[in-house]
This record gives structure tokens, sequence and C-alpha cells, in this order.
């Protein structure tokens, strides 16, 4: 159906930047050519959040990595062997497709799909939390991929903050929408945390069952526990 004032089916900015952050907007808006319809609706917002969300996770990742205290300042592209040299050719490509799908009558749906296309390749060569060593050429590898995601970001005023910053904005916003309370989240986390200390396995798992029926997933690093909104 047509967005039109007379229908009363319209959204001001004002009103979306209440409920989403400025970057998903823009990646919503981004995701479809200029020169067509857009299809508004309120699942197509929170798939947009989704992928703004899928972004700063991998951009997070990378910024886990990189703070791990290992030098890779002596690192350069041509001491690259294997996997790493295979993975830093493939997202060295990112400028360029970016610039070709930008110069093709401002296809920025082709352009975000190309930043895609090199977070999956990062997220995969990355692999699990527990499972990816850094070495100083993986880290070379890894800032490298930031640095040409953030700068194609920058064109189209995407991934502008810091990912944990990023994500817990998002945190609040999202509680605010749905009524949850934050500091009894927290607590119900903590509360979890003692049971697994205690080896109380059951009492652990009821917690995250009940977490998990109001849409807050955890995630469990060392001994550390950070939580989202699904």
């Amino acid at each position: 159906e047509k967005m039109s004032k007379s229908l009363g089916n319209i959204f001001t900015i004002k009103d979306m930047l209440e409920q989403f952050h400025p970057e998903v907007l823009r990646l919503f808006v981004l995701q479809s050519h200029y020169k067509s319809y857009i299809d508004f609706s309120s699942q197509l917002l929170a798939d947009a959040r989704q992928g703004m969300g899928r972004f700063y996770g991998t951009l997070k990742k990378i910024k886990d990595a990189l703070d791990c205290g290992i030098d890779y300042s002596q690192v350069y592209d041509k001491s690259l062997t294997g996997m790493d040299d295979e993975v830093f050719g493939r997202i060295g490509e990112l400028p360029e497709k970016f610039i070709e799908a930008m110069d093709n009558d401002f296809n920025t749906a082709k352009a975000i799909g190309s930043i895609f296309d090199v977070v999956r390749i990062i997220n995969g060569y990355i692999g699990g939390d527990k499972s990816f060593k850094a070495t100083p050429a993986s880290l070379f590898v890894l800032d490298m991929a930031k640095k040409h995601i953030m700068e194609c970001g920058k064109i189209l005023g995407l991934f502008l903050e810091d990912p944990d910053e990023y994500f817990d904005n998002d945190k609040k916003r999202e509680a605010g929408k749905l009524g949850i309370d934050i500091d009894e989240i927290e607590g119900m986390i903590r509360d979890r945390k003692k049971a697994r200390d205690e080896r109380n396995w059951t009492r652990a798992d009821e917690i995250r069952t009940e977490l998990a029926s109001r849409g807050i997933v955890l995630k469990d690093v060392s001994s550390t526990t950070t939580w989202r909104i699904a």
C-alpha cells in the first residue's frame, strides 16, 4: 500500500529513530536501489537490524582479536602464506568491487552486498571463538579487513560506532521497546553464573531457558557471559 499522510500510515524520521539505530535505517534504505520503490514494514526494519548486527558482530570479533597483545607490525602482504594469503587476497578485492558497484548508477545494494561477502569470509576465517588461533599473520589479515570494511562503510555512513558501544545502545533500545528490565536480566545472569560455579547445571539451564523465552540470547566466553536481544 502506498504511504501517505492522508492514509495515516507514514512515520517520521524522529519516530523511527526512537525505535531503531540511525545506521539501521540507512542500511534499510540503501539495500534498495534509489530508483526503485521500497517495501516498508516492521519486519523488514527488524531484518535490517539483524544485518547491522552481523556487520558489527564481525567488527567486534576483529576488535577482540586485535586486542590480544600480539605484535603484527612487522608482517607484510608478501610474507603471507596458505589460508592467510588466500583470505588476504579475497578481502583485498573489496574496495574495487565496492567502487565498481557505486559507479554503476549508485548501486548501493550491490555495494553493501560486497561488504557482506567479506564479512562471511572473515567469519569463516575466524571460525568459532575458541577455534581461532591468533598469529601475527592472521592479525595482519584481520586488521586489513577492518580497514576495508570501515572505509567502505564510512562512504555510506555505516559502521561509525565502536562495536561495543553499538551493541550496548542496541540492547538498551530493544529492552525499552520490549519493556525488559536490564537490571533484572543481569541479575539472572549473575544467578546463572553462581549456579554454574556450584556445578548446579540444572538451575543454570533453567535460567538460560527462561531468558531465551524472553528473547535474551546468552554467549559464554571464558568466564564472562554477554547477552543480546534476538
